[in-house]
């Protein structure tokens, strides 16, 4: 087992799909992809405030950050070179890669999450809310994307046609939003302390997952059988979808920002 150090809060951690490396998101400013064999750092990237999210293309080739500088930035992870760069009006809370990497998506506390074409800079779609935006993710085609947002809801938007297919409510402002691998359900996280996987067809919640305290993060395994929840009550916690059964918790001494499945 590999621990790595940043200089302030981690905010996110995720690994790339071999598992061979990881790249993290942290309040010192910075992202760092890291080897998992040996812990050592492997590129750093740089942002003028706190960094919240980092994730990369399906390669591992590229990661993408998210920054209260209100920038997302993709870099290459070989040279460690900044490669393009978006801005918002307000922080840029989250940014993800499609399937093919050529587009990234971004959420926004300017209350707007825009799916960018990498290669030309264009806008391709702009989704824009009541409230601002914590999350937002493509579904493995990169047809649609999902965004989670301040306005207690989760949204299911069709890039090409350019309209909604679902809104997914929580009790209280929610915080995170992914795709199963099959694209026809959705996990929700919210500060209403649940986790909800949704039927997106129906509109129907098929689980809720309940934790003493927010649930920041969720996402879920390859299969789809399996949830992974991130809470403000201090665990993570794996949870199978068929039977709702809590099948494993891990603790923390503090706040859980995050967590992802190899």
């Amino acid at each position: 087992m590999s621990e790595v150090k940043h200089g302030n809060s981690v905010y996110n951690a995720v690994f790339d799909s071999s598992g061979s490396l990881f790249v993290s998101a942290s309040d010192d400013k910075t992202a760092s992809v890291w080897d998992v064999a040996s812990a050592t750092e492997v590129v750093k990237a740089k942002h003028d405030h706190a960094v919240y999210q980092a994730s990369f293309n399906l390669s591992a080739a590229r990661f993408v950050t998210a920054s209260r500088d209100s920038s997302a930035c993709v870099w290459d992870v070989s040279t460690g070179a900044k490669l393009f760069t978006v801005k918002h009006r307000d922080r840029c809370m989250n940014a993800r890669f499609d399937a093919a990497g050529d587009r990234i998506v971004t959420a926004s506390f300017d209350k707007t999450s825009t799916v960018w074409d990498v290669r030309s800079g264009a806008q391709v779609f702009i989704a824009k809310h009541s409230k601002l935006v914590f999350s937002a993710g493509f579904d493995q085609l990169g047809t649609h994307v999902v965004t989670a947002g301040d306005d207690h809801a989760a949204r299911v938007l069709d890039i090409t046609a350019g309209k909604a297919l679902a809104t997914l409510r929580h009790r209280d402002r929610v915080y995170t939003a992914f795709f199963d691998p099959t694209g026809t359900r959705v996990i929700t996280g919210s500060a209403d302390r649940s986790a909800g996987v949704w039927e997106i067809a129906t509109g129907a919640r098929l689980l809720e997952a309940k934790h003493a305290g927010h649930v920041v993060n969720a996402t879920f395994d390859l299969s789809g059988e399996l949830v992974l929840t991130a809470s403000s009550d201090h665990t993570a916690a794996v949870w199978r979808v068929a039977t709702g059964e809590r099948v494993q918790s891990f603790r923390h001494g503090d706040v859980v920002n995050a967590a992802a499945f190899s």
